[in-house]
């Protein structure tokens, strides 16, 4: 129920969802991690994450020793260890659930670490009822060896706290991408392709293999908004045939396929910080950067260690006006058209069109290209200086982009006609919000009231228990009047 509501509340995005979009790029096979370093939830077992492993004690020590509704929780608890503690070592192993890769480590970590503290807060809240209150026995060494284990088992992470890094590298990511890839509004918009190992890419990606994905990012530092994947386009596409035809070696002009969409760097990352260091580097696909280095267009850039960049010479600015060969190159579409075209002499035009699409912009008699996959729903609306306007629609540029051909310079600003429906699906998302808002909050009105009783002790999941001959002495209030009044 839990996900279907999920799935209706973030209607019509939803129906663009898929499986890597929730579980992340397939990888390339087993990972060689050990099994107590998958069960330690860290990346290593560097700076006493072994100690993490203790964490599971608490798991046992709460099965033996709970009752009530804290054993139903305790079972609750390691249900999420053992299930999704299985799939971890699964997908660390490289085999596949229901005929796919299993999600990330990382995801699936998650309900392993909420298992374990429902079972640690279970076997310590019945320390009155389920340990003092029955004498003394094994109950109580367990008792006090689970709540050692907690302790023990916390050690890495107060450690890990420190300055509040976590130890990740003291030039964050963020940082490194906006120094190596700066805005330059005097080249043009342009954009940077990650390609390679998901573990080590920056944002959410599209996988093209197995062990191999991919992630277009506008230049300039990244923020929260490029940690939400998106949707793959008409563009992500082109970029599936560029590495295609890259893997299968049919092309040395691979920077020519990816120039409409205004990509200038190829990034190859090493590291993450994390997953990946400079000292235990992840290995890269096998033949990937001998590959982009075997291409005529893209050359290498000595950067920082973390990171093999590739420069393309053959980039078109995301925004650009095309005059000539250029312009009539953009009529065409296919790769064979955009090997052969000469791609030189574009001018940057409508700097920042990615972050204020509406905004105005000087255009220029000529093709001028948009770096954006066509929708027809495009149109150019031009401003003359003599005061007139003129609608230019929109056509596919070099197959994939949108182009529009301007006749009479002027002030142009891109418009967009959205889906008349996209109204009514906002209205109707608005509606099942409120209502789930509603019901998550226990709305009350006047039409009804709520009925109090008293809680019981009991257990719910209880696989010894004796069934009951006799109702419980206390029963919530009107269920007793009723019962007493039937008798």
């Amino acid at each position: 129920v839990t996900s279907v509501t999920g799935v209706l509340l973030n209607l019509p995005w939803a129906l663009d969802w898929s499986g890597e979009t929730i579980a992340g790029p397939p990888r390339a096979g087993a990972t060689g991690r050990s099994l107590a370093n998958v069960a330690a939830l860290a990346p290593s077992l560097d700076r006493f994450a072994v100690l993490a492993l203790a964490l599971y004690v608490p798991v046992l020590a709460a099965l033996a020793i709970a009752r009530a509704w804290r054993f139903t929780w305790a079972v609750r608890g390691s249900a999420l260890v053992l299930v999704f503690g299985a799939a971890m070592v699964f997908a660390e192993r490289g085999v596949e659930i229901a005929g796919r890769a299993a999600p990330a480590s990382t995801l699936l970590a998650v309900p392993v670490a909420l298992g374990l503290a429902l079972c640690a807060a279970a076997g310590a809240g019945g320390f009155g009822s389920d340990v003092r209150a029955r004498g003394f026995g094994w109950r109580q060494p367990l008792f006090i060896l689970g709540h050692a284990a907690i302790v023990l088992g916390v050690i890495p992470a107060v450690l890990t706290i420190g300055d509040g890094s976590w130890h990740i590298a003291r030039t964050p990511l963020p940082r490194l991408y906006a120094n190596q890839f700066p805005v330059d509004r005097e080249l043009g918009d342009y954009r940077v392709l990650f390609v390679g190992d998901p573990r080590t890419l920056p944002v959410p990606a599209h996988g093209y293999a197995d062990g191999i994905a991919f992630a277009v990012v506008d230049a300039g530092p990244l923020d929260a908004t490029d940690r939400f994947p998106m949707p793959a386009t008409d563009g992500d596409d082109a970029v599936v045939d560029a590495l295609a035809l890259l893997a299968d070696g049919a092309t040395l002009r691979a920077g020519r396929l990816l120039a409409p969409l205004g990509i200038r760097f190829v990034v190859v990352p090493l590291t993450n910080g994390s997953t990946s260091t400079l000292a235990d580097p992840i290995a890269q696909p096998a033949g990937l950067e001998a590959a982009l280095v075997a291409q005529l267009d893209l050359g290498i850039v000595r950067g920082q260690p973390s990171l093999s960049i590739f420069a393309n010479r053959a980039w078109i600015p995301v925004g650009a006006q095309l005059t000539g060969a250029p312009a009539d190159a953009s009529r065409q579409g296919g790769a064979e058209a955009l090997v052969r075209a000469d791609l030189a002499h574009a001018v940057p035009s409508m700097v920042g069109i990615d972050a204020r699409p509406q905004s105005a912009y000087e255009v220029a008699p000529g093709a001028v290209h948009v770096a954006i996959p066509f929708d027809e729903r495009l149109s150019l609306r031009v401003e003359s200086a003599d005061g007139g306007a003129t609608t230019v629609p929109g056509r596919p540029g070099f197959g994939v982009t949108t182009a529009f051909d301007v006749d009479t310079g002027g002030v142009g600003r891109i418009v967009y006609e959205p889906d008349g429906a996209r109204r009514w699906w906002l209205a109707g998302q608005g509606g099942l919000w409120l209502a789930a808002i509603g019901v998550a909050a226990a709305a009350r009105t006047q039409f009804g009231r709520r009925r109090t009783a008293d809680l019981l002790d009991e257990t719910l999941i209880d696989f010894g228990a004796e069934p009951l001959d006799a109702p419980p002495a206390r029963i919530a209030g009107e269920a007793l009047a009723h019962r007493d009044g039937d008798a």
